[in-house]
């Protein structure tokens, strides 16, 4: 989704490459010295583009704290995207009590909050990735597929499944 978004500000002019760079924000501080070098590294990386910051939430306060004079630096956010993206508890924490000038950058009528993929886009999703794969998904496997997936969906599926990552990570090629 954040690629379709840098794809579409590119088309609408408002980035001049429609690229994403994607960080986890774990990772983002794994040089314990300068956290804020991985930072200033996967911006130069996204220039013209946007920055994705998946499990932004689990940011480290340091990074943070570099992160909000780089957004609002006119020659970054002139042409840069940054998309921070988390479970919505856990975001929304972050953003009101955290640093309060991360959260004046992400009001809240900028946050898009995306809800779990039903079964049948699940289902759609495995047919799409087996093709992909040069695979052939029959109807009678999609069908059981996606009852499957109901099922999971009804029973398993609580307020942490990230379920679009979850069914990537269970996927496997040469399956069907």
């Amino acid at each position: 989704t954040a690629k379709l978004m840098g794809e579409l500000l590119c088309q609408l002019k408002v980035l001049p490459r429609g690229q994403l760079i994607k960080r986890d924000a774990a990772k983002l501080a794994l040089n314990s010295h300068d956290p804020e070098a991985s930072l200033e590294m996967a911006v130069r990386a996204a220039r013209g583009g946007v920055l994705f910051i998946d499990e932004a939430y689990q940011l480290k306060h340091e990074v943070i704290e570099a992160l909000v004079p780089i957004i609002d630096d006119p020659d970054i956010h002139s042409d840069t995207a940054f998309i921070l993206a988390g479970y919505t508890r856990e975001m929304n924490e972050m953003l009101q009590y955290g640093n309060a000038g991360l959260g004046s950058r992400f009001p809240a009528s900028h946050r898009i909050r995306f809800n779990n993929y039903s079964a049948k886009e699940l289902r759609d999703i495995l047919e799409l990735m087996a093709t992909e794969q040069n695979e052939i998904a029959t109807d009678g496997y999609l069908n059981r597929s996606q009852i499957a997936l109901q099922y999971y969906l009804d029973h398993r599926a609580g307020e942490y499944f990230g379920n679009g990552r979850y069914f990537r990570g269970t996927y496997l090629p040469g399956s069907i």
